[in-house]
């Protein structure tokens, strides 16, 4: 299984840069009231100049309390801080922005049942990879997919290990699809700048004619060194005239290497505090009233990742009040058993 997630890893370090450093640490803990709002704390934690620098990967402006404290030697804390008064002022303050920052989507749900309130509360990364040229589908069953989110983010135990073999086979595939997702809007761009050089020693045909091996020759380059490609573009098609091609729609190129150098880097945990006893989760860890989870951000990258946990709290009020009924009912009903004995 660690090969299998070993793999996982690797082509996600294929697929991008880091926009963000890899040492930034980010804890966020959303604590959810009985009355509907919910305190959401961040903390990033990095060296002093990034802290300073303020660009985070999560939106944060000045209606939030912020705190700067040193850690060690090397690494510096700010703590972010803000009460909402319900989940729909959340959704608008942590939307994001698409290619900029993450972007979340928060949903709580309160049920009066008289002895009991159920809650549940929901919190989803949306993917952020930018790619959708190719479903993951078309490289992954449906299991496979499930199997990543099940095994290594909810962190549950193979049933057998033919299950982790199995699941470990999906790696190649899933190196291939993200390959492949890359390349054709890549190629798009190309052919593009092809149709803008009009010149007729670099034609549409000519090109396709190639596609397959422009992809085999390109495939380790177009997810990390994009740059390398017109080269190799040229010695394929065997023209000079395919570098021209590049620059003419160098505009499109440039927006796709934003898009490909997009990572969020560095260590994420979430947090969720709920009023009373957690009746249900797919958090990896559940301490008292507070659910915990790490490891989701690669999964969440490609397909966004929803965290949920559902909890009930005691209505200690209807239950004296109740109790307070049932006693008064049963004074009434001795009172007036004995007014019918005296008047027997």
């Amino acid at each position: 299984m660690n090969n299998y997630k070993g793999t996982f890893v690797y082509t996600i370090c294929l697929l991008g840069l880091t926009l963000f450093p890899a040492c930034l640490e980010v804890t966020t803990t959303s604590q959810v009231n009985t009355d509907g709002t919910i305190l959401r704390t961040i903390t990033f934690d990095d060296d002093s100049a990034s802290i300073y620098r303020g660009r985070f990967p999560i939106p944060i402006d000045s209606t939030w309390q912020q705190t700067i404290q040193k850690i060690d030697e090397k690494t510096f804390r700010l703590s972010a801080s803000k009460l909402f008064h319900d989940v729909d002022g959340m959704n608008i303050a942590l939307k994001g922005t698409m290619g900029k920052t993450l972007q979340f989507q928060f949903a709580l749900d309160r049920s009066f049942q008289w002895f009991f309130t159920k809650y549940r509360f929901e919190e989803r990364n949306l993917k952020y990879f930018q790619f959708d040229s190719i479903p993951m589908a078309d490289f992954l069953s449906k299991e496979e997919i499930e199997g990543w989110r099940i095994h290594e983010i909810e962190k549950k135990p193979f049933a057998s290990k033919g299950d982790s073999l199995a699941l470990m086979s999906a790696g190649p595939r899933f190196e291939e699809w993200g390959r492949r997702n890359v390349f054709e809007p890549v190629f798009s761009a190309f052919m593009g700048g092809v149709r803008m050089l009009n010149d007729p020693r670099l034609t549409d045909s000519m090109v396709l004619k190639h596609k397959d091996s422009l992809y085999v020759h390109s495939a380790d380059f177009v997810t990390g060194k994009i740059d390398t490609l017109p080269f190799i573009f040229a010695r394929i098609l065997k023209t000079p005239l395919a570098r021209k091609a590049w620059n003419a729609n160098a505009q499109q190129i440039n927006e796709l290497k934003e898009k490909i150098t997009l990572d969020f880097g560095g260590k994420y945990v979430t947090n969720v505090v709920m009023p009373g006893l957690i009746t249900a989760s797919n958090a990896e860890t559940i301490e008292g009233n507070r659910a915990t989870w790490r490891d989701f951000k690669d999964y969440a990258k490609y397909l966004g990742f929803t965290m949920w946990i559902e909890s009930k709290q005691v209505n200690w009020w209807a239950v004296i009040l109740t109790g307070a009924v049932v006693v008064l009912l049963a004074v009434l009903l001795a009172v007036s058993a004995l007014r019918r004995r005296r008047l027997a």
